[in-house]
């Protein structure tokens, strides 16, 4: 009886070695076929990333080579090459009709592309052409000079992507002679017509970045929008390397640099449990022993599922303070930025309290779908933003209405009031470019409605309240309109 039980044992004790080894063979043979497919799977995302790379490069490039040859073809003519005004400022019959001639020139040849700026700034502060509020208020009196410090390694035109930590447009300036600068730029919205929609479920996405890594451009897909760092998985793979394929772990990509020393990035992000290109055998023979250890403890698979949960839990926080559309601040933040604005502010201070809406949104939204609707939506806020100071408050409300309040502080009150109502109206007639679409087929109109702190309300809910009677008839108007509370309530 005795030798019949150590035989028993002994026959459960190979079962289990058996059964250990059994596991561990398939998972070996696992893992090899499972690695076998992800190197076939890493050379067709190399191959599709670095095809794609170099189309995106030849499309940006083709894109930089238009404008500028846009810019060029306005100064065929020597004469205007070489025409500078008199730096004490004085200007004879002859240069007043120069001005003009080159004014009208500019503007003719500005309509053949969207742009924010298309003229000549001079040295004595003058100017031709179509130079933006945005642009003047970023660059400030010193333009002339500021935009020349871009020029002194000694080349004759560059183009520049960024000024304060601001990214929304990109310039480009060529030196006409020692006391002109042709300016040229374009809102960075505009190359949704360069780079390729990919749809939010892919996931491919694609970057164009200044020399430093700061973003210029993200797909639509991308976490990462205008202005902020390319993350730094992606950094530290091509830093310091041009024209290279990359992979590490759950990422492939490729990269290369195109005009003007700008660089494009795309990558795709694995997804599953076998993602990257870590040692898959060793990862197979780990992963089935501790299935075998699982069956022995069924709490260590409740702790695992229970953790899993926990780390998903956590990877869906969102912010709460920003719009996900335009990445403006939203409704709730927004009223608290400005209440606290209007607590803080020096007595005797002006604000512009500014509402503004794309006409029939709803409409447009209904018919063109979401997606549409949100470029829209993203274009019109990255024209906003342009227009005003950093030290301004922008942001979008749960009523898709545009929300600015901004400084036009001055101590003659005169003066305070025309620069707000001037300010406002160029916004409004800079609308007359805002179309969208794949093709910008469709022209969108903008209404706008203002009221004046502290004149018409010194809260939040009053200023909202009457600038939101100046959209309302603002938004009945045809066209682009602006309407201002304070002129409106004087005719009634």
């Amino acid at each position: 009886m005795g030798e019949k039980n150590k035989l028993k044992k002994l026959r459960n004790r190979l079962i289990a070695v058996y059964t250990v080894l059994g596991i561990l063979l398939l998972s070996a043979g696992a893992a090899s076929i499972i690695s076998a497919a992800k190197r076939s799977l890493d050379k067709q995302a190399e191959s599709f990333t670095s095809s794609l790379t170099a189309q995106l490069k030849k499309s940006v490039d083709n894109y930089i080579v238009r404008i500028e040859k846009s810019s060029a073809a306005v100064f065929e003519n020597e004469e205007d090459i070489s025409y500078c005004p008199a730096e004490n400022g004085e200007k004879s019959i002859e240069d007043i009709k120069k001005e003009e001639q080159l004014t009208n020139k500019l503007i003719s040849f500005s309509l053949m592309e969207n742009y924010c700026d298309f003229g000549i700034i001079y040295r004595n502060g003058g100017s031709a052409g179509r130079i933006s509020d945005g642009t003047t208020d970023l660059f400030g009196s010193d333009i002339f000079e500021t935009f020349c410090s871009y020029l002194d390694d000694g080349s004759d035109s560059k183009w520049i992507a960024e000024n304060n930590s601001r990214f929304s447009r990109l310039y480009y300036i060529k030196k006409l002679n020692a006391g002109a600068l042709l300016l040229t730029s374009v809102y960075t919205t505009e190359l949704d017509t360069v780079f390729q929609k990919f749809g939010p479920d892919s996931d491919t996405v694609a970057y164009l970045t200044d020399k430093n890594g700061n973003i210029l451009y993200s797909s639509d897909n991308a976490p990462e929008k205008t202005g902020e760092a390319l993350p730094k998985d992606i950094s530290g793979l091509i830093q310091d390397r041009e024209n290279i394929v990359f992979s590490d772990r759950s990422l492939t990509g490729a990269a290369t640099v195109c005009e003007p020393d700008w660089t494009v990035v795309t990558c795709v992000r694995s997804k599953g449990l076998f993602s990257g290109n870590s040692d898959l055998a060793t990862l197979m023979i780990t992963v089935f022993s501790a299935a075998a250890a699982v069956l022995i403890s069924a709490g260590f698979i409740a702790s695992g599922k229970f953790a899993s949960e926990t780390e998903k839990g956590k990877a869906s926080y969102e912010n709460e303070e920003i719009d996900t559309v335009t990445g403006l601040l939203n409704g709730m933040s927004l009223e608290e930025e400005i209440s606290d604005r209007i607590e803080t502010c020096l007595m005797g201070s002006t604000y512009a309290f500014i509402l503004i809406k794309i006409k029939d949104f709803e409409d447009i939204k209904l018919r063109l779908g979401c997606n549409y609707a949100n470029d829209a939506l993203r274009k019109m806020g990255d024209m906003i933003s342009a227009s005003f100071g950093a030290k301004d408050i922008v942001g979008i409300n749960e009523n898709s209405e545009f929300t600015v309040f901004a400084d036009f502080s001055d101590f003659d009150l005169f003066k305070a009031h025309n620069s707000l109502k001037a300010r406002c109206n160029s916004l409004c007639s800079s609308f007359k470019s805002f179309c969208a679409g794949g093709s910008q087929e469709h022209k969108l109109y903008a209404a706008m409605g203002v009221c004046v702190y502290p004149d018409s309300g010194k809260t939040f809910d009053e200023l909202y309240e009457n600038a939101s009677a100046a959209l309302e008839l603002s938004l009945r108007a045809d066209k682009d309109s602006c309407i201002f509370y304070e002129a409106m309530s004087k005719r009634q």
